[in-house]
């Protein structure tokens, strides 16, 4: 199981066979971002398929989770319904943007929180 909480990454086997990831989420409303949340999974289940570790090279991933802490739920999914395919385009085409220095800034709320916004000048 890939335990994610507070940044940091812990790997335990379910099995000998295979493993779960486990996203844990600190929110009251999991299900409005619970495809914002997918794509998170399918970029762990892409690191741990890309992981150089002979522990878990052959395991089969089966599950993977969120748990919303706060309303103390747990949303499962198959493994066969996170698909990589998308996220790993995306994160090919982020690579490539950065390579020639392509870097157009998405303007949101959130903005003002951004440890970044003195490089878009954003701050609203």
């Amino acid at each position: 199981m890939i335990c994610l909480k507070n940044h940091q990454i812990k790997l335990k086997t379910k099995d000998d066979e295979s493993v779960s990831i486990i996203d844990f989420k600190v929110t009251t409303n999991a299900e409005a971002n619970m495809e914002k949340y997918k794509k998170q999974l399918a970029t762990y289940k892409l690191a741990l398929k890309m992981v150089d570790d002979k522990d878990y090279n052959d395991k089969r991933i089966d599950k993977l989770s969120i748990y919303s802490v706060l309303d103390d739920k747990t949303y499962d999914f198959s493994a066969d319904e996170i698909d990589c395919k998308e996220i790993l385009e995306e994160i090919e085409n982020t690579a490539e943007n950065i390579l020639e220095e392509k870097f157009e800034p998405e303007v949101s709320n959130s903005c003002k929180y951004c440890r970044f916004n003195f490089v878009c000048g954003n701050k609203s």
